[in-house]
């Protein structure tokens, strides 16, 4: 027994030892602990017979306001999604012979039965119906309210039969209806006007069963079941009060005994079963001569329109790809169906029935089209909804582990991304792909890629050689970044020797990119020998003697001075200048490191100091000169 057959046994005798208890104290059992226990596990209020959310539970129809009605009055629909709650919302002509209705005599297991305009009486002409569903816990819950035309009685009965479709397509002839299908389900409203809680009742389409009018023969509805008594719905009419309704599109809101609702746990009425998908996504409302059975007369019509009641889970596969298109095969296992299939860029493969349980969905790069031209899985995303749902990515396997509890979505995306084969050119200081240079000089290499993914990244390598195959005297220029497929330069290399270098870049590549070099002698680099001019001057290291006659035992000191072409009357300040002790009436200068190369004049001046036996002596300037002629090149 599971968890929710479990708890529904619970209520159940919860239910009777209240009612024993009561009984013995004199009571009457007027409200049933479990009749309670719909809304609280659902967390909808169900049967407080007014739209109004209170906060012990929070959410209740008007909880959906506001929203939009679409289509035509006075035949409009609203859909809303509020906290996991789906609401659709039906509008139906009112008060008007020309409203869709039944053909007189019409009965409830008639299949395609035939519309006609008419009047329904007051107390079966219905304005609008209200339907909602979410699943809690694992359960299944459905909740349905009605409203009608204003009343003329202060008693007004209600029948009203809500009718759920597994099919939404396969429309009856002319109606709008739905064939039926095995399985689809009928929830009978009965109220007979009082202060009593309504009954609800459900029954399913059968078409080998056996028929709630044993003389009757399948197709048909089958015997009913009283989920109020069972303690699987509860429904209430404002039977004191007019309520206010805030999703209606338009006039007054219930009267007294014109709004009723009701709650049920699909699951726990078996509708809904544990491990098994089970869908519905067609419903309409009618309301009934009586609550007899399947077989009572119908009166007005709402709907039918779209409404998904289901604990199936889905599972959704994307296929994106980058740098081009391809196909890729996939397989599934758990059941899946199909099991296997073919996706390309911007391909979905959904299953949308799929029960809980264990799948996985693995892209197979070994078949199909996608087995070559360097495709790989990028990335493997996912997302999953509902509590007890997961995934678990794998990129080495390429596939996708789920678990999928009832009412759960997976959401998958598979990228892949094809290898592009780019190719590199280069042009030495950023010119031209062959260039020549004097020796000394720096040159550096430049690189573009072409044909790279726009975020191309990875490193290019440059290299200078010796030979032309780019195998001896490596010199290494630097490995620089390549970022959104803009390599930088290399560095600069200084070529000191004349001679033939040959450059070669080399490209990494990437995850989208495969590599790339270019060839060794597209770049060609001839370094010359520099053709130099000369030209000639002389530069002299001069020197000069003094020798004095006519002196007695002379001595001291002789000083040479020399001045430079500039200074013609040796005013200024020597360009060399040397003093030289006098030894035998003779003085010579020693120079070794002073060198005169200014064009020109060059003059000396040359002062004997004398001693006490011999006056001095000068040679002016000029006395003694030489001349350094430029002129001559070459």
């Amino acid at each position: 027994m599971d968890v929710r057959t479990n708890r529904t046994a619970r209520r159940r005798v919860f239910s009777a030892a209240a009612a024993l208890l009561l009984a013995g104290l004199g009571l009457a059992a007027t409200t049933a602990p479990a009749s309670a226990s719909v809304s609280t596990d659902g967390g909808f209020e169900f049967a407080d017979g007014n739209l109004a959310p209170q906060a012990s539970i929070n959410n209740d129809w008007n909880s959906f306001a506001p929203v939009t009605w679409t289509g035509t009055a006075p035949y409009r629909v609203t859909s809303k999604n509020v906290g996991g709650w789906t609401l659709g919302g039906l509008e139906d002509a009112q008060s008007a012979t020309s409203d869709t209705g039944f053909a007189g005599g019409t009965k409830q297991d008639q299949d395609c039965a035939t519309l006609a305009p008419s009047k329904a009486p007051n107390k079966d002409d219905l304005q609008r119906v209200y339907l909602t569903t979410k699943l809690v816990g694992g359960d299944v819950f459905l909740g349905l309210s009605w409203i009608r035309i204003p009343q003329n009685t202060t008693s007004p009965s209600a029948h009203i039969g809500f009718e759920f479709n597994k099919a939404q397509n396969g429309a009856c002839a002319g109606s709008g209806l739905v064939k039926r299908t095995a399985g689809d389900m009928l929830v009978v409203y009965d109220f007979e006007g009082g202060t009593d809680d309504p009954v609800i009742t459900l029954r399913r389409w059968t078409t080998s069963g056996a028929c709630e009018v044993a003389s009757d023969a399948a197709p048909c509805w089958g015997v009913a079941d009283n989920l109020t008594d069972l303690g699987f719905a509860e429904a209430k009419v404002n039977a004191v009060a007019a309520v206010t309704d805030t999703l209606k599109p338009g006039g007054a809101n219930p009267g007294i005994k014109e709004f009723g609702e009701a709650g049920i746990n699909l699951t726990d009425a078996h509708v809904f079963q544990p491990n098994q998908c089970e869908s519905f996504g067609k419903a309409y409302a009618v309301s009934r001569s009586s609550g007899n059975s399947g077989t009572a007369q119908m009166k007005d019509l709402v709907g039918p329109g779209n409404f998904t009641i289901s604990n199936c889970g889905a599972i959704t596969i994307h296929k994106a790809t980058e740098n081009g298109d391809d196909s890729f095969n996939f397989d599934a296992t758990g059941g899946l169906t199909p099991a296997t299939f073919d996706l390309s860029g911007g391909g979905t493969q959904s299953f949308t029935d799929a029960q809980q349980g264990s799948y996985t969905v693995t892209e197979d790069m070994t078949t199909g089209q996608a087995t070559t031209g360097g495709w790989s899985l990028r990335a493997l995303t996912c997302t999953s909804t509902g509590t007890g749902t997961s995934t678990v990515t794998n990129l080495v396997t390429r596939s996708v582990s789920i678990t999928l509890a009832a009412g759960g979505t997976v959401d998958c995306t598979f990228t892949n991304r094809q290898k592009l084969s780019p190719t590199l050119a280069t042009k030495l200081n950023g010119d031209q792909p062959s260039i020549s240079v004097p020796v000394g000089s720096s040159v550096h290499d430049t690189a573009t890629l072409s044909g790279a993914s726009a975020t191309a990244g990875g490193t290019v390598t440059y290299t200078a050689y010796t030979d032309s195959a780019c195998t001896t005297g490596a010199r290494d220029a630097g490995t620089k970044a390549v970022t959104n497929g803009v390599v930088a330069d290399s560095d600069a290399l200084a070529f000191t020797s004349a001679g033939t270098y040959y450059w070669k870049a080399v490209y990494t590549g990437d995850a989208g990119n495969f590599g790339a070099m270019s060839t060794c002698t597209d770049e060609v680099l001839t370094v010359a020998p520099r053709s130099p001019a000369a030209t000639t001057a002389q530069h002299l290291k001069p020197n000069d003697s003094f020798a004095l006659t006519g002196g007695y035992n002379a001595s001291g000191d002789v000083t040479f001075a020399l001045y430079s072409p500039s200074d013609a009357t040796c005013a200024g300040t020597p360009a060399y200048t040397e003093t030289v002790a006098l030894a035998g009436d003779a003085a010579a200068t020693t120079n070794t490191t002073f060198v005169a190369s200014a064009q020109g004049v060059w003059r000396w001046k040359v002062v004997y100091v004398g001693d006490g036996n011999n006056h001095g002596v000068t040679l002016g300037c000029g006395v003694e000169q030489f001349t350094i002629d430029n002129d001559s090149t070459s």
